[in-house]
Parts: structure tokens; C-alpha cells; sequence
């Protein structure tokens, strides 16, 4: 049903600066003060500045004042507070604010106070920060006061241990800072970077790391753990569309006991390059043929290279290979000629060294719809691949695979994987999915995140917000779900677990844009209605834990509850859509999206897709649910629900040649932070299905109760505008489904099964006697794991139910099956 409920926040959020009169001035400024509800306010200018460094240095001082729950805001330096802003303050209601690095004529909004710190370089805001926090300090970290990419990883380091974060000069270091280092008793001093080592005379012998793996080297020698990194690219101070959000990496950091891994690359995502058909001989080094060159010219790494982009004739079939096969070439050495080493031929995604530098290749045919008239050749650098070595290498410093991998940035900072949907294909997905893969077999054991944000501003105001997320709960919207548009299948699931699920957004809940001038006569058509795209201030959904949508979407909007141009302020809610292209980010060259809007606006995490989804991602959705509601976070929900995703893809061969489900499991995306988790309100009444291992007996036990429930049937399953259609449910359970005859997404239900094991297995058999189709098909797989264990991987069908009846014909209570080693 529709509920129009006021929102009980409404008003807070119309008097937010009211609100915020309630903050407690701080005090002079004594140090310590661990655990308060502080925060901290820096002016940072859109342009690269040394307050950057302050800001950087003021994540660690936050840490400490808040128990390791930072809430460090970037504003401009004229200290002004914006509604968002506004919005949270409001919900966080801070008990001290310090501002660091506003104008000196700045003032605090009506009705806030904040103490000033003092601050007129970088050097000296380190300073300032270090004695007004810490009484003393058995460790201290420096770094220079002009290498980014040094104190991004400086600060996040800082923070873990517990110290400040101290600048010196390129050539020195000051004797202002050598006497905070006296003061603080610092016994071990780390430098990070390029740091003058004679600078600190001989009182202090400091430890040298370089980068990122020495210091996670380090951190494993001295027994410091670390179980999250983040990554991000210290280009986007000067070079990206969106820049600075590197700023938000030590944040996060401070808060999940990670590190930032600064990579150092001057990136370009999808720089295009037209092409025209070549109208002389065909170029010398091309293979014979009758088809079309084209050609044309690029600059790469500050060369002109010219191109040429072929069309093969014949092959695999259209649907095989995602449109016409195009080979690359390229005249490296600029001798007129495609003959050369290292010229070709490339497929689209394959990458090709120019200059000393990797560069991924994409060959891209007209597109009436993205305004793109002729064949263009698309580079990106730096390389996935290149990434992901870089990584693996610090994971090998330190022995282990962190659990959870946050990256900090759009595309054009870190680039997304393009995944061919088959090999030999043309078409591809840009995806994150592959950088959850630590080792060689195809299941994934990292929990990935991507942050984006309109603005350095906005995704500083979203990582304080996911880091204070406990202090902003409300019983108002924290144990409340919210249904958009066709979903209404999962409201079993979040009830079992203390969620009020009541509300089911509509179409019609979206205001009018234009209303009649007068009313109208009784039976008289008010003809089409045009409505807004993003629902009232005062919906239900405006406060909510959790926002869950199915409509035909875009990366705009997702469709009929919420667009890129809203302005409508929510609670922190996480948003998962079952729309097709929400998470495109390559589609917008600004990188304009839904997404980011969201972020500005109040939600903690978006979970969705970067293609057309089609059934099947039903999949990947109940998975990622599933796994939240028990209390998983966010990343490893995600990572769960792609491991599901991988068996059915091994199951169905498509690994090797491609298909439906293999593209669905690389379009989607999670945005966020993976280390988040949502407030669920208590444990599950009921209890989900579960997998029990003794000795070579393993028993699958059915979920204590099974839900029926009628689905909100789409508009475009038009047979069955008037006819109910039925889905079962349960936790614990899991649905794989595809689009039938009947002309409607046709659901079968699993269990699935992993255990882990020294010993490796000969084989698996099951014992149960179940009637078809229940049961399993005879296949498991097997997951390595670093630590030399094995994982076994399969799945058992545990239900039969008619959707059109909403019945069950069968079902499964116990499977077991017997194991030998």
C-alpha cells in the first residue's frame, strides 16, 4: 500500500541552523578528549593548496578527539555552510567544532560556535593540531609539506597508530617542528617519502619508509594490523573532473584500521579519437581484404601515433561477438606502416605499450544514441592490470589479503576493468568486480567499494557521515525499509529482522508539476498527468534505513522515485536498485550521475547495475540482501552474493564462452564503503537455511519457515496486468531466475553450500533420496584459499513452487550428502 505519512524529520532539517544552537563551544583546548562528538571543519579551496596538507593532518587529530569515529568536512575557506551540511549537523549534533585553515574574517553561522585553529601553511597547521591534541606521543609521522601522495599515506598511517602527523620542508626541517617533536617525547619518529634525513639532526633517528609497502611491511614487523586499504590517485588534485576526493581516503582509514596506497598515475579514462575512412590505398601491414579502414591520427603520452581500426569479415556470429569484430592497429614507431612489434593487431580491452606506458584499447563503432557519428579509437591509462599488480605486491609485504578494498574516485583517477562479454568479443562492461579477485581461480575473497561524489566537499560530508553512522541512528527511519516502484518481494526478509516494511513508493507518489488551476466537475479527465521524478520532501522514503527500487532506470535517475537534479535530503539509507544502467558512470563524460546525487543528499551506500539487467540479476540482488540482514557488511555482502553469481556461471560454462549471467555478474557495482554496515534492528525470528559439517557428513537443513508472497507485476509483463503472480521466499535461500514463455520472470529456489577443508576431496555424493527437480546437478567447485585450505563450492535446489498458483509442490528440510577425502 501507499502510505502518506509526514516526515517526522522534516522539521529538523527546515531548522537545521536551529538545531545546530545546541553545539557546545570547545573548550581552550585541552588534549585528549577521546570519544566526544567532535568535529572538524577545513577550509579547502578548489585548486591544489597546502590546505590539503592541513586537511590531511587534521584526520589524524580528529581520531583521536572521537575514539577513532573522525567527522572531518571540507568547506570552503569562507567557513559557509551548506544545507547538506546543514542536514547533517542536525542528525549528528556535535558537542565541540573546531575550523582549521577559514579566513580570518570567516564567521559561524547563526547560532554555531566553533574554535579557530591557527594555521597559515601547512607546516604550521600540523603544529598547531599536534600540541592542541596530544599532552605527548611515543610516535610521531612526517612527511613534506609538498608531497601529496607522501601525506595521503602519512595520514592514514598517523591515524592508525594513534599519532600526529607533523610537515617538514623539501630541505629541512624546521627547528619550530624538531621542538614539537621535542615536546611530544616522540621516541620513533616515521618518515614517509622523499623526507631530508639529516634534517633532524642527531637527537632523532627516524624510520624511512618510502611508500605503501614498506609501510605495510613495517606495520606486519611491529604487529600493527591492518585489515582495509584504500586506493586513490593523488592525480586528482590538478587532473580529473572531479578533484580532490583523495582527500577522503586517511579518513576512511582512520576509522576501518586501513591504509591509503597512493597510486601515482597521470590518468585518462576513454580519451577519444575520431577516425574517417581511409580514402588512398590501404595501409601498408593491414591484412588483404575488401572491408573499410579507417584511420586516423592520437596523442598518446605527448605523441602523434597514428591509427587504424579494421572490420573483420566473417567469424562468430553477431550475437557471439556483440556486434562487428574490429581489430586495432597502431604505427608506433611512425614509419607510415601497421607492421611493426608491438602494432597490432588489438582487440577492444587489449593493452598496448606506447612511451614506456601500458594503454588500454578500445575500438568503438558509431552510436546514434551517445551522439557519436564515426569510428573512434578510445585509450585509458593507467591499466587495470597494472593496478592490480601493484596491490597484489603490497599484499605480498604484508602476507595477507586485506577483507575489504575501498576505491576513492571516478574512472578517470581509477579506472574501471573493461570485461569482454565473451573472448573475442567487441562489447564489454567496465567493472570493479575484478579487483575482488586476490589469486588465480575465478572466485572473489575482497570486499569491493567505489566512493564517488560530486566534489571534494560532498564526498568529505559522505565519508564523515558513513564513519559517524551509530551517532546518527534514529528509531524515526532507522528501523524502517522503503519499497520503490516494483519491489515488494523482499518486505518477508526485512521484517524477520525487526524492519518495519509498510510503505511501497508508487508512481502516483511523485507530485504534480503542474495542478489544475480549478477543480474539476465530477466524472471529467484531467488528461495526462505530469509529475516530477524524485518524490516530495515529506515521503516515508525520505526516512528510511534502507531504500529498495526495481524500475526501468538510468544513471539520470533511478525511475519514477529519484533523479541527478534532486534536491530532496534523506536519512543515511542504503539504496539498492534492480534498474538497468544506474551505476554507468562511462556513459557521462562530467560523470554526472544518480549515484553521487544520492550521496550528496544522504544515502550511505548504492548498490546496482551498469547494464540493461535482465532476470538473472535477480540473482546477485537476494544474495547481497541476504547476507546484509545477517549482518554482513556491505563489501562482503557483495562478495558473497558474486561468489553465488560465479556458480552459476561455472555451472553453465559461461566463464569460457560468455552469456547472460556472466554479464550481469561484472555490471554490478557497489558504491561505498565496503567496511559499512547497516543498522539491522535485531537477529533473524526466523532461521535461515544452514550447512552443517560433521566429520564426512554434511547436512543442508531448509529454513525454519517458507513466506509466500504476491509480486507488484511490472507494466511490461502485460499478460498478467490482471492476473496475481506469486514468488516464495526465505532466509537463507537464494533465487535464480529467467524470462519464460509465460512471459514473466520464472524463479527457481537454492540453498547454497561452502565448506572449508585441510584436506583436499575426492568426492562429494548425496545420500538424501529427493524428488526432481529438487536437489543438486552433480557439480561443485573449488575455491583455493591463501592459507592452503580449500573451499567447496555447490549448490541444492530446496523448493518447487507454482508462481501462477502460489504453491508448493516440493520441498527439501534436510539434504545430506557424504564426503570423502
Amino acid at each position: 500500500m501507499s502510505l502518506h505519512a509526514s516526515n517526522p524529520l522534516a522539521a529538523a532539517r527546515a531548522g537545521a541552523l536551529a538545531v545546530v544552537a545546541l553545539v557546545v563551544a570547545a573548550s581552550a583546548g585541552a588534549a585528549g578528549g577521546a570519544g566526544k562528538r567532535s568535529l572538524f571543519l577545513v577550509g579547502v579551496p578548489d585548486e591544489a593548496s597546502w590546505q590539503d596538507f592541513a586537511y590531511l593532518s587534521a584526520v589524524p587529530a580528529a581520531s583521536r578527539r572521537t575514539g577513532r569515529r573522525p567527522a572531518v568536512i571540507a568547506v570552503g575557506p569562507s567557513g559557509k555552510i551548506e544545507r547538506e551540511v546543514a542536514d547533517y549537523l542536525s542528525r549528528y549534533r556535535p558537542e565541540e567544532v573546531f575550523a582549521l585553515a577559514v579566513a580570518s574574517d570567516a564567521k559561524p553561522p547563526k547560532g554555531l560556535t566553533w574554535t579557530v585553529l591557527e594555521a597559515g601553511s601547512a607546516e604550521r597547521a600540523s603544529r598547531e593540531l599536534a600540541s592542541r591534541f596530544w599532552d605527548e606521543s611515543g610516535r610521531a609521522v612526517v612527511c613534506r609539506e609538498d608531497d601529496y601522495a607522501s601525506a595521503l599515506l602519512a595520514s592514514s598511517l598517523a591515524a592508525r597508530l594513534g599519532c600526529p602527523l607533523l610537515y617538514c620542508q623539501a630541505k629541512r626541517v624546521s627547528p619550530k617542528t624538531l621542538s614539537a617533536l621535542d615536546r611530544l617525547r616522540a621516541k620513533t619518529i616515521i618518515a614517509v617519502g622523499d623526507v631530508p634525513r639529516a634534517g633532524f639532526g642527531r637527537r632523532h633517528k627516524p624510520v624511512l619508509l618510502e611508500d605503501a609497502g614498506a609501510a605495510r611491511g613495517w606495520m606486519k614487523s611491529n604487529g600493527v594490523a591492518c585489515d582495509y586499504l584504500a586506493i586513490a590517485n593523488p592525480f586528482d588534485r590538478t587532473g580529473t573532473i572531479q578533484r580532490k576526493l583523495s582527500l577522503i581516503a586517511p579518513l576512511l582509514c582512520a576509522a576501518r584500521h586501513g591504509l591509503v596506497v597512493p597510486l601515482e598515475y597521470e590518468s585518462h579514462w576513454m580519451n577519444r579519437f575520431e577516425a574517417k575512412v581511409a580514402s588512398a590505398d590501404r595501409p601498408a601491414g593491414l591484412p588483404p581484404g575488401k572491408e573499410p579502414v579507417h584511420t586516423g591520427t592520437a596523442t598518446i603520452g605527448g605523441r602523434k601515433v597514428g591509427f587504424a581500426i579494421v572490420r573483420m569479415p566473417g567469424g562468430r556470429s553477431r550475437a557471439a561477438r556483440g556486434g562487428p569484430l574490429r581489430r586495432i592497429y597502431l604505427d608506433v614507431d611512425g614509419n607510415g606502416k601497421f607492421s611493426g612489434r608491438g602494432e597490432g593487431p588489438f582487440w577492444s580491452a587489449d593493452t598496448a605499450e606506447i612511451s614506456g606506458r601500458r594503454y588500454t584499447l578500445v575500438a568503438s563503432g558509431p552510436n546514434r544514441r551517445k551522439k557519436q557519428k564515426n569510428v573512434c579509437l578510445k585509450t585509458c591509462t593507467p591499466t587495470a592490470e597494472e593496478i592490480q599488480r601493484r596491490l597484489k605486491g603490497i599484499w605480498r609485504a604484508a602476507g595477507r589479503t586485506p577483507p575489504y578494498l575501498c576505491i576513492v574516485g571516478h574512472p578517470d583517477a581509477i579506472p574501471f576493468w573493461p570485461v569482454l562479454d565473451a573472448p573475442g568479443a567487441e562489447t564489454f562492461v567496465e567493472s570493479d568486480v575484478p579487483y575482488a579477485n586476490a589469486d588465480d581461480d575465478p572466485f572473489f575473497e575482497i570486499g569491493v567499494g567505489r566512493i564517488i561524489a560530486a566534489s571534494a566537499g560532498f564526498a568529505t560530508l559522505h565519508a564523515s557521515r558513513l564513519i559517524t553512522y551509530e551517532s546518527l541512528l534514529d528509531p524515526t527511519w532507522s528501523h524502517s525499509v522503503g519499497f520503490a516502484r516494483w519491489e515488494d518481494s523482499l518486505g518477508p526478509q526485512f521484517a524477520n529482522v525487526g524492519v518495519d516494511t509498510q510503505y511501497l513508493h508508487t508512481k502516483y507518489d511523485r507530485p504534480e508539476i503542474k495542478a489544475p488551476a480549478a477543480p474539476l466537475a465530477p466524472g471529467a479527465s484531467r488528461g495526462r498527468i505530469k509529475r516530477a521524478g524524485t518524490f516530495p520532501a515529506h515521503s516515508p522514503l525520505t526516512h528510511v534505513s534502507a531504500i529498495v527500487h526495481g524500475a526501468h532506470s538510468w544513471f539520470r535517475g533511478l525511475g519514477e522515485t529519484y533523479t541527478v537534479d534532486a534536491n530532496v535530503l534523506l536519512a543515511p539509507c542504503v539504496v539498492e536498485s534492480a534498474g538497468c544502467g544506474t551505476t554507468a558512470l562511462h556513459v557521462e563524460h562530467k560523470f554526472i550521475s544518480v549515484v553521487s546525487r544520492l550521496f550528496r543528499n544522504g544515502a550511505v551506500a548504492f548498490s546496482g547495475n551498469a547494464v540493461p539487467s535482465p532476470a538473472p540479476h535477480q540473482e546477485l540482488r537476494y544474495a547481497f540482501w541476504q547476507s546484509v540482514l545477517g549482518g554482513a557488511a556491505l563489501g562482503a555482502a557483495n562478495r558473497d552474493a558474486l561468489n553465488r553469481k560465479m556458480l552459476t556461471v561455472r555451472e553453465g560454462g559461461q566463464l569460457e564462452r560468455g552469456g547472460t549471467d556472466r554479464r550481469t555478474l561484472i555490471a554490478r557495482h557497489l558504491y561505498g564503503d565496503p567496511a559499512f554496515r547497516m543498522h539491522i534492528p535485531g537477529a533473524r525470528r526466523v532461521a535461515a537455511a544452514r550447512t552443517e559439517v560433521e566429520g564426512d557428513r554434511l547436512i543442508v537443513r531448509g529454513p525454519e519457515r517458507w513466506y509466500v508472497a504476491q509480486i507488484r507485476v511490472p507494466e511490461d509483463w502485460k499478460k498478467w496486468a490482471a492476473r496475481p503472480l506469486f514468488v516464495l521466499r526465505a532466509p537463507g535461500v537464494y533465487i535464480r531466475a529467467h524470462w519464460c514463455g509465460a512471459e514473466y520472470d520464472l524463479e527457481e529456489i537454492y540453498t547454497d553450500v561452502a565448506f572449508t577443508a585441510r584436506r583436499a576431496v575426492k568426492s562429494i555424493k548425496q545420500v538424501s533420496d529427493l524428488p526432481d527437480p529438487l536437489g543438486w546437478r552433480g557439480k561443485y567447485f573449488v575455491d583455493e584459499n591463501a592459507d592452503g585450505t580449500r573451499t567447496y563450492r555447490w549448490r541444492v535446489r530446496m523448493a518447487d513452487f507454482d508462481q501462477t498458483e502460489g504453491k508448493i509442490r516440493a520441498k527439501a528440510n534436510r539434504v545430506e550428502y557424504r564426503i570423502e577425502y
